[in-house]
């Protein structure tokens, strides 16, 4: 209990709500290129787990770190973001009407991707010689299809990232005639 007698509410269950309010996964969110990159990064996962087994651990160290330089693109990506993110400048693109938020999204979708990448690796490498092979054959296409997925995803995500920086340009020369 607070001391105002009101009960103690966790702050993050607050954030995941804001995170799932913009975290967006439909199809219509997607670019084409991360589709396939769905279906490649599976159907390899699932073929050096089930065909190539002892090379699994190898391709879950190299997946893990391609996804940890995903998850440090999303980081830059919103650090950039959140530079140019300034009290006047929103102050001023709320008068226009013009909503920064959609300008995060892929970046929070992003970063989910590249944690499920890294956690469904690690299930991936501890599961590699588990018998039957299609319990791993599972493991190894979740993982392959997450991690590439992952990497595909950064695309979109840096174009809304170019696009951020094209609104804060348009702007300075919307903001000088607004303010006249």
């Amino acid at each position: 209990m607070q001391p105002d007698g009101r009960p103690v509410r966790w702050e993050g269950n607050a954030a995941a709500r804001t995170f799932w309010q913009y975290a967006r996964f439909g199809p219509r969110e997607m670019w084409w290129g991360e589709w396939v990159a769905i279906l490649l990064g599976g159907g390899g996962g699932c073929w050096i787990a089930l065909g190539a087994s002892d090379k699994a651990k190898d391709v879950v160290a190299i997946g893990a770190a391609l996804a940890g330089v995903v998850i440090g693109g999303v980081i830059a990506g919103m650090a950039i973001q959140a530079a140019g993110l300034d009290t006047e400048f929103l102050r001023k693109l709320n008068k226009l009407g013009i909503a920064t938020e959609r300008y995060l999204t892929p970046f929070l979708s992003t970063t989910l991707i590249g944690v499920l990448a890294v956690a469904m690796l690690i299930v991936w490498g501890a599961m590699a010689q588990i018998q039957p092979a299609w319990i791993a054959g599972i493991a190894g296409t979740t993982a392959g299809g997450l991690a590439l997925w992952s990497l595909a995803s950064l695309i979109p995500a840096l174009g809304t990232l170019v696009q951020f920086v094209g609104l804060r340009q348009e702007s300075i020369g919307r903001l000088k005639d607004s303010d006249s």
